[in-house]
Parts: C-alpha cells; sequence; structure tokens
C-alpha cells in the first residue's frame, strides 16, 4: 500500500469520524423544530457575522504578509489573502495541510523558500495559540463558574497517576537521547544535511517576529483578529430568537469552545463544533436543539464562504505571473 493511498484512507477515515461526531450531535432531536429554526432564522446577521470572519482572514493576511517582509522579501497583499483563503479551503478536504497549502500556492509568486514561509506559517500559529490562552483566561475571569462546570464535567474523569507522568517524561528522555545519537553518528549523510537545512529555513522564518519593523501593528492585528471572531458569533446571536439577547460574554464563551472543536482533527471541525458550541450555549439556558441550530448555520455560513472565496482565491493565485 503507497503512502498515497495510506493518506486517502486517513482523510476518508477522519471524514467519516466527522460524520459520525454529526450522527451524535443529531441524534435523539427533535428535526421538525430544528428545521423550523433554520427556516425563521434571520440570515442578514448570519451573512454579516459570515463577513466578519472573511474580514479576519483579511486582517490574518494583513499580519502574515508583515511576517514575509520582515525576512526582505515583498509580497502582495493580494496574493497572501489568496494562500490564506487556499490554506483553508485545503481544512475542509486534508485536516492540517492548510499551513502546507498556503505556503505551497504562495511560493508560487514569492521567490522565498519553502520552509522560510513554513516557518512564518508557525510564527503565526504560536501567536494565535497564545492568544487563544489569553482568550481563555479572560472568559474564566468573566465567567469563573460557569466554565469550571464545564471543565469539571468534561475532565472529571480524567485520572493521571504520577507514575505515569513519570514514565511519559523518561520516555520522552530516552527518544531524545536515542534521537540525538542517530543524528550524530549520520550527521554527515546526505538526508540529516537535508533535515538539517529544512530546520535552518525554518528557524529563519520563524525568527521573522523579532525583525518586524513595527511590532505594534503586528499585534493590533492579532488583536483585530480575535476581535472580529468574537464580534461575529455576538452578531450571529442575532439570527435566532432563543439566543438574540444573550451578552458578549456568551460570545467569548463560543469562541473558546468552538474554537477547541475546530482544533479536532476531521475536515472542518464538522461535528467537534457543533458540539462544542451547543454545550457553550447550554450554559446560558439555551436549550440543546436551538445550540445546535446556531452552530449549524454558523458552520454552513462560514463553510460556504471559505469554498466560494477559496476556489476564486485558487483560480487567482495561480493565474497571475509570479513577482
Amino acid at each position: 500500500m503507497n503512502l498515497t493511498f495510506k493518506a486517502a484512507l486517513k482523510y476518508f477515515v477522519l471524514f467519516l469520524i466527522g460524520l459520525w461526531a454529526v450522527y451524535l450531535v443529531f441524534n435523539g432531536q427533535n428535526y421538525d423544530e430544528i428545521f423550523s429554526y433554520i427556516k425563521n432564522a434571520n440570515y442578514y446577521w448570519l451573512t454579516l457575522s459570515a463577513l466578519l470572519v472573511l474580514l479576519a482572514h483579511w486582517v490574518r493576511a494583513l499580519r502574515w504578509q508583515m511576517l514575509i517582509q520582515a525576512l526582505g522579501k515583498p509580497v502582495a497583499l493580494k496574493h497572501t489573502f489568496y494562500a490564506v483563503m487556499v490554506g483553508y479551503l485545503a481544512n475542509l478536504a486534508f485536516p492540517r495541510l492548510g499551513e502546507v497549502s498556503r505556503c505551497g500556492v504562495l511560493k508560487k509568486k514569492v521567490d522565498l523558500d519553502f520552509t522560510l514561509l513554513f516557518g512564518t506559517v508557525i510564527t503565526e500559529r504560536l501567536i494565535d495559540l497564545l492568544s487563544l490562552l489569553l482568550v481563555v483566561m479572560l472568559t474564566i475571569a468573566l465567567q469563573f463558574k460557569l466554565i469550571y462546570s464545564f471543565l469539571n464535567q468534561l475532565l472529571g474523569a480524567a485520572k493521571f497517576s504520577i507514575s505515569s507522568i513519570g514514565l511519559s517524561l523518561i520516555s520522552i528522555l530516552i527518544l531524545a537521547l536515542i534521537s540525538y545519537g542517530l543524528l550524530k553518528k549520520y550527521q554527515q549523510s546526505s538526508f540529516i544535511i537535508k533535515v538539517r537545512s529544512f530546520l535552518k529555513g525554518l528557524y529563519t522564518g520563524l525568527g521573522s517576529i523579532l525583525i518586524l519593523k513595527n511590532r505594534w501593528l503586528f499585534v493590533f492585528y492579532t488583536f483585530l483578529i480575535w476581535a472580529l471572531y468574537i464580534l461575529s458569533v455576538y452578531v450571529a446571536f442575532w439570527a435566532l430568537p432563543n439566543t438574540a439577547l444573550l451578552g458578549i460574554g456568551a460570545a467569548f464563551t463560543v469562541i473558546v469552545l468552538g474554537s477547541l472543536g475546530m482544533i479536532a482533527p476531521v475536515q472542518g471541525g464538522i461535528g467537534a463544533f457543533h458540539f462544542m458550541v451547543s454545550k457553550a450555549l447550554q450554559f446560558y439556558q439555551i436549550n440543546k436543539a436551538t445550540g445546535i441550530t446556531l452552530a449549524t448555520l454558523m458552520h454552513s455560513s462560514q463553510t460556504l464562504i471559505i469554498i466560494l472565496i477559496g476556489f476564486l482565491s485558487l483560480f487567482l493565485i495561480l493565474k497571475t505571473k509570479k513577482s
């Protein structure tokens, strides 16, 4: 069985897992009630919510442009935006490959090594992770009782003994020592030389954030991205009568738990996003049917935007000549 078939099989299995997750979320629900909510939803607010997310993608392209230009390589904003949207499009079919895809298509427009581009993307993801942690902390501070109750239910069954943690740390140490020994022994092999070259390029890309000309603008873009995400959820609340009165604190909670759902290694976070958003809304006495409906409407509208703009971006970035 070759690698291509293995990869295809893996993604097909992940897709089936996503469908199974959707089935579990919708199982036992009153479908007439859900369809009634969908039929009577205010699609003006849903459209505005999706456009706010699209604007966040545009700001993400601005932020990525800063990192690339810090390496001394000018790049047009339209090209970074096209690449970002192609990356999101790729994630709908191949989870976790969006970052690789957007570097691949942008390389056709910028005379820059793939590893350098990939390093800037990893930098972006690390910044996003730190930002999510800050949002989590702020959400917990604003709504401690609600979040604590959820985490207690989610993690209450997890038991970690000191011995198991110690064994894991020892295993990691042994693996690191073995890897170091192998690298030392075969340091002159062509494979190791290629790996070193890749890691060197990656390190240079990661270092792009240290040589930014305007770091505060980068921080502002990061703040704006997450502010737009939260605002998009808050606006989406107005699409359904049952959620129209929810406040900005509920939007923070949905963003935190919804982000955890999107991290799940399934295409577009399908199933996992619906489950986490519906759980988040149950904190505010919103029934499960309403929560599932809102999650479905948000996910569907954003996915539609990604498909339309993603394919258009793929066409445009492959059509234009390399600068």
